[in-house]
């Protein structure tokens, strides 16, 4: 079971890019980790369990690619989900916080 990390849905509703709020990625000419818009937009497909996106990444190594392919598929980035969709879980994570707290 996978959730869109864009709009929290369970279903295929696709959330297109501009809903990121920020993604983390590798600025190749500083060599720094910087947020930024990657176009990193997600849908999720029910069937496969999966959130599928269509933004620019890093380029795996011969062996990490391997690896992946062997779990997620030729184009899985699940070691990536943390980075592209950055903001949206720090957004998610303090409003469940602040929910809770004020459950109490």
């Amino acid at each position: 079971m996978s959730i869109n990390p864009l709009n929290w849905k369970l279903d295929d509703t696709y959330a297109p890019a501009s809903m990121n709020l920020g993604s983390l990625f590798l600025n190749e000419t500083t060599d720094e980790v910087e947020m930024g818009d990657i176009g990193a937009d997600a849908q999720v497909f029910p069937d496969r369990g999966v959130v599928v996106t269509h933004a620019k990444g890093e380029k795996m190594t011969e062996e990490k690619a391997a690896v992946a392919t062997a779990f997620f598929g030729p184009d899985g980035r699940h070691g990536e989900d943390y980075a592209l969709f950055y903001n949206n879980i720090k957004d998610n994570v303090a409003k469940r916080i602040a929910a809770y707290k004020a459950s109490r």
